[in-house]
């Protein structure tokens, strides 16, 4: 579970404990700035609203084709 502490939000800390091995500094900022993408508000969780804001399923190939 990413959700470590049961708040209904992942914070940044909870995010990388589940990105195994231990990493190098620089894969460390690409994992930063992904997670601040995901962060729409900026207040350090991802919450369901900021990936609705990020990922939208109707341009799934998937979804497209109708799968």
């Amino acid at each position: 579970m990413m959700d470590k502490d049961r708040s209904g939000t992942i914070n940044f800390n909870e995010f990388l404990e589940k990105l195994r091995p231990p990493m190098s500094s620089a894969r460390s900022q690409v994992i930063s700035q992904a997670f601040q993408k995901l962060d729409k508000t900026g207040d350090g969780v991802v919450t369901v609203e900021d990936l609705q804001g990020v990922y939208n399923s109707k341009h799934h190939p998937k979804h497209k084709s109708g799968e």
